[in-house]
Formats: C-alpha cells, structure tokens, sequence
C-alpha cells in the first residue's frame, strides 16, 4: 500500500510483523511485576468481595483491587477493562446476562439486542448490524472476549453469526470507546464474552424446526476439574429466503445454510498462572434472487468463512497482567450468475487476516488509585480482486492507559481519565483521550459524566477499492488520501435505585462528527460511460439524544424494562436529519415465571417512529421519503420437564412488520424447540 504523504510513512515492508510483535511482546515483559514482588496491602473491611475461585471466566474476574462498594449486581468489563459492578463504572454499559438470554428465546446476538433501550437493529446486504447513538454499524466495534473482531461486509459485522449457546454475557458500551479499544469505537462497543465450563460434567442439545423451513440443531459440552476446564460446542442452522414484494421475481431476504464449531479451555499453572485458549470455525452460504441493469435477473450467492484462534496467558499477584494473541481469517466468496446470459456473471474472493497481541495490565497504586496499562500490536491484510493492487495491508502499534480515583471519605467521587495513543503504519500518530466521572450523590443514585475523543480509519474499499459493476451500470475508486473519521463526545447520566426492585437509567449524548466519508462523483460521464464514483471527506454530522430504561421487579418471577431513546440528528453540510434514524423508539420486556401449567414467558417489542430517506438524489429537507413507523413483537413461552428436559414456542415479528424497501426483515414464523441438559 503506498504511503499517505500527509502522514508518517509506514514502516519499511520487510520485517513490520517481526517489529510490531517484538514491541508488544517486549512492552508486556516490562508490565509484569517481578517474581519477588512484594504482596499488595490488605484492603480495608470495606472493600469488595473475594475474587472467585481460580478458572473462572477469565474475562469476568473481579480484579485484585479495592472496589468502592459491595458488587450488588452485574460485573462489567467492558467499560474500563477490569471487572466492576454495573453500579460502579463511571460510562454507561448495557449488560444481558445468560439468564436474559435463556429467557429471551433468542437464537443469536441480533436478536439479543432487538430490544434494548439505546440499541437500534439495521438490516443491510452485508448482515444485521447496530445504530448507537444515531450513527450506523461503521462506528461500532464488536469484540469477542475483547478481541477484536474481523469480517466486516459493506461495513458491518453481521451479528446473526454470533449463537446465543455459547454466550455467557453481552455488553454493550454506549458512547465512544476509542480510548480504550482504539479505531471503530466511536458509537460504542458490543462485548460478546464467552461460555466457559462451571460444572464437573455438563452437556446440553437442542433441535428446533420453524416456518420458512428454519431448522437448528445444537449442543455443547464441557468439564471441569481441579486445575483446568474445557468446552466444545457445534451447531448448525438453515432457513429459507422470503420475499416482501412478490409482485417481481426478485428476493428481499436471502436463504441460508450455517455451521460453526469450537472449543476452548484453560490451564492452571502454579497458584499465580494460568495458560487458556479458544479456537473456532464458521462456514456460511446465503442465496437470493437480485436485480441488475435492464431488470437483468442475477442468481446470487455469498459464502464465507469465519476461523479464529486465541490463547491467553494470565498472571495475578501485586497486580493482573493479561496477555492475549488472537490470529482470524475471514473469506468471503460472492457469485453474481445472469440468467439466460453469461456475459455479467462475476466471481470474486477477497480474504480478511489479522493478527493482534495484547497486553492488559492493572494495579492498585493505593487504596484510592487503580492503574490500567496496555500495549496492542496488529497486522491486518485484506486481499481481494476489488483493491487497486489486489492487497491492502496496515499494521498498528497502540499503547493505552487509565487511571481511575476514588476521592472523598466514602470514596463518592471517581474520576478516570484515559488515552490511547495509536501508531498507524497509514496514518501515522492519532491519539484519543477520555474523561468519565462517576459521584454518588447519595447511596441509590449515582451521576455520571464523560468527555471522549473517538475515530475511525477508512477501510481498505474505500482507501483502494478499484470495482466495475457492469450488471448496475457504475464504477467505484477508492482514495488513498482519506483522512479518518474523528468525533467529539459528551455524556451525562443518572443511575437511580429508588426501591430494592427498582432501577432507573438515564442517559443524555452529544456527538460531533468530522471528516465522515461519502461518496462523489469523481469524473464526468459521457453518454456511453459508466458513472465513476469516489470517496472523500466531505460531511459533518451532530447526534444527540436521550437513553432511558426503568426495569421494576413487582413480583417474584415477574420482570418489566421499558425502554425510550429519542435521537436528534443532523447533517451540518445538507442542513437536514442523516437518513434512516428514528427520533422516537420504545423498547419493552415482560417477563413471568410462575405462570399456570409450569409455563414462563418473555414478551419483547420495539416501537420506532418514522424515518426520512433520500432517494433518488433528493437533498431538500422537505423532500424526503419516509419509512412508516414500526413495531416489532416477539414472545416466547416455554416450560421445563423435569430437571433436565423443557420445550420452548418462539414467535418473531407476531405483527407481521417489513417491506422490500425500508423494513427488509424476515416475515412472521413460529419456531418449536427441545432443550436437554445435565
């Protein structure tokens, strides 16, 4: 890739991976506190409870530090990169815990999320991705185990990829996280942690079959001993296309044929050490119907691959240090096929590798005073027909600290502010600094403010994208002279608990974006040319907004969250709202579990208002289309058969919501499932 001439030159191709690694490895070596380290203080009386036992989810340990409560409720990570108290951490995470996802009926991580407050669903050709805070699933990063994640199609990572069984916990970080996690965090961050092994011996399987063909089988399997634990898992689903506009031949949602498989498992070395790992593997194939230019009919389809491996080591003791390398390749193979013709057909196969080492390192310099420290090397490649060269490559080289205060006699106010500082072999130095506050205004409510510089880097397409499509009639250049993405941010929010069974949650955002990348017409078109596109930094955008929740617990098995998000956004070139946002959406949940017959039940809807579109080259705030507002209804109802055995009834869009050109979402189908564990 030829260096940005606005920016440091890249390092010298030769022996970039060897630099990186060595710097990351070497880095980490000098966090780790030596051998004879002397023992950490005793915290006072007051201080969190006990870590657990060695082996447990190593993503989920509360860390050797003084916490400024007792952990009532939910611990979180991704926040801060230590494990807290929901109560605690001074930016706002969302948290869905396993048993939310076991009374949810979801079937992977899109449908996790359909209704959470602050959470918007965005279907596109390149999967279901997420809208934090108004701004599309470019800006939101997505982690596993807080690994980054690769295998973004048309900018999103398609969250239906990722099953519900092998998820402990998701979290959900609104708002920039760039100083912690670095590029594509300006949105927020999506944490998808895990299942590890808790029991001697567990097992668990399902089959399920529903409308439009869906079929899902599964099961996972896992033990664990004194010193060491393992899991496997293996699942497989499929289910058929559908059409929202059947007056033409063309598809509106593609069908689709997946298995995935993986293990993991960990090792106790010593009293202080312990040696894990993962490894996991995904094939995917979808088929539709498309349209091209002329109402050509194209028989289309996508499969790709998904094969990721990771090992951490980890080491506790005066302080945590955690040391993670994560190596992933992602294929993805598209085949365009002209009925009755052969002269449009296309077949391209573009691969995704990146290699990331990651040191975390935490500390408690004093009762009142927590030290996070990390280094982060990465080497990402892209190889596909499309790129100007066919290959794009960028390697990264990241430092990021955070130090967090407890101040006052009962610790009321926090303070934590934070940096990261990225040496990007395309753009050259971008640094990113956070500061979040947390007071607790009295014991049941906590206040808590943050001020964030976030941004994302173009992505290899749109830096060196070189594409004809002649099926639609048009040609796309990349521009390796892109700047990236920046934004400025500010939060203010409240978390009340009024009563024991009542919480409260309010959260207020501002962004402002610079620098976002559009496309342009880049050369005139004559009368037989093919229209030229380009990118370029043309926009500036502002969101704002509102996130509310209020979860109230009335009765023993009895559960309600209602949700209201209101987002204001606007395109500060076209004066007018960014497309596709919604100003008003409500979420709810109803959960029972002592219903009659043994039954429980778990009711989730989101309502959305209207949103304005552009089609057709329209810019005139008055001239928009408009998506009719929507509501979206699942339930599930299912009841357990003994101790290891129960039956599940899952209904998804019970009203029957969607269209082919603003709501493409899969029509209504009931799905039945039987569940076994030991």
């Amino acid at each position: 890739m030829p260096p940005n001439p606005r920016h440091n030159a890249p390092l010298p191709g030769d022996g970039r991976a060897r630099v990186l690694i060595t710097l990351a490895l070497g880095l980490s070596l000098l966090l780790a506190p030596p051998a004879a380290a002397q023992q950490a203080p005793e915290p006072p009386q007051d201080s969190a409870p006990p870590s657990p036992p060695r082996g447990a989810d190593a993503t989920a340990q509360p860390s050797p530090t003084r916490e400024t409560r007792q952990a009532r409720g939910q611990v979180v990570v991704t926040g801060t990169r230590r494990a807290q108290a929901r109560e605690d951490s001074p930016v706002p995470v969302t948290v869905i815990d396993r048993e939310a996802i076991d009374a949810s009926g979801a079937r992977d991580v899109s449908e996790l999320l359909a209704a959470q407050a602050g959470v918007e669903l965005v279907p596109t050709i390149g999967g279901t991705g997420v809208r934090l805070q108004g701004m599309d699933a470019d800006y939101v990063l997505v982690l596993v185990d807080g690994q980054r994640v690769a295998g973004r199609i048309d900018g999103v990572i398609d969250l239906t990829r990722f099953t519900s069984r092998n998820i402990e916990r998701v979290e959900v970080l609104r708002g920039p996280g760039s100083a912690l996690y670095g590029a594509d965090a300006m949105a927020g961050v999506i944490n998808i942690i895990t299942r590890t092994s808790d029991e001697p011996y567990e097992a668990e399987a399902s089959l399920g079959y529903g409308q439009r063909h869906q079929l899902e089988v599964g099961g996972r399997a896992g033990m664990r001993r004194e010193g060491w634990r393992a899991h496997l898992e293996a699942n497989h689903r499929q289910a058929a296309g559908y059409d929202l506009s059947p007056e033409d031949i063309f598809s509106t949602g593609s069908s689709y044929n997946e298995t995935q498989a993986g293990l993991g498992g960990a090792r106790e070395l010593g009293e202080r050490w312990e040696l894990g790992g993962r490894a996991s593997y995904l094939v995917r194939r979808q088929e539709r119907v498309d349209a091209g230019a002329s109402r050509a009919v194209f028989d289309r389809l996508n499969a790709y691959e998904d094969a990721l491996g990771s090992i951490y080591a980890e080491r506790q003791g005066e302080g945590r240090l955690r040391t993670t390398a994560t190596f992933q390749v992602f294929r993805n193979q598209f085949f365009y096929d002209q009925r009755h013709s052969d002269a449009l057909d296309r077949y391209e196969d573009s691969r995704e590798t990146q290699a990331i080492v990651e040191s975390v390192y935490e500390r408690p310099l004093s009762d009142t005073n927590i030290l996070t420290v990390g280094v982060e090397g990465a080497l990402h490649r892209f190889d596909s027909e499309r790129l100007r060269d066919g290959v794009g490559e960028r390697d990264r080289l990241a430092l990021f600290a955070q130090n967090e205060w407890f101040l006052g006699d009962a610790q009321q106010l926090v303070l934590m502010p934070g940096i990261r500082l990225d040496l990007d072999s395309q753009y050259g130095f971008h640094p990113s600094p956070a500061l979040s506050v947390r007071y607790q205004v009295f014991e049941k409510l906590n206040v808590l403010g943050s001020a964030a510089m976030a941004y994302r880097a173009p992505s290899f397409q749109e830096l060196l994208l070189d594409f004809e499509n002649p099926a639609v009639g048009y040609v796309v250049r990349g521009n390796p002279e892109l700047k990236p993405e920046t934004s400025r941010s500010f939060q203010l929010g409240a978390l009340w608990r009024p009563l024991e069974q009542v919480d409260v949650e309010v959260n207020l955002f501002w962004n402002e974006l610079d620098n976002l990348i559009g496309s342009t017409t880049s050369e005139s078109a004559g009368a037989d040319q093919a229209l030229v596109f380009s990118y370029t930094n043309i926009a500036r955008a502002r969101t704002r907004g509102v996130e509310s929740m209020l979860r109230v617990r009335p009765g023993k098995g009895v559960r309600l969250e209602l949700g209201y998000t209101l987002t204001d956004t606007l395109d500060r070139d076209l004066n007018r709202p960014l497309e596709g946002r919604a100003p008003h959406r409500v979420s709810l949940a109803v959960g029972a579990d002592r219903l009659p017959l043994g039954l429980k039940a778990n009711l989730r809807a989101q309502l959305t208002s209207e949103r304005p579109y552009y089609f057709a080259g329209t810019t005139e705030l008055d001239a928009p289309d408009t998506a009719p507002a929507s509501a979206l209804i699942d339930a599930h109802l299912w009841r357990d058969v003994g101790d290891h055995l129960s039956v599940s009834l899952r209904g998804t869009n019970l009203l029957n919501q969607g269209d082919a050109r603003f709501l493409p979402i899969a029509p209504r189908a009931l799905f039945l499932a039987l569940n076994a564990r030991y």
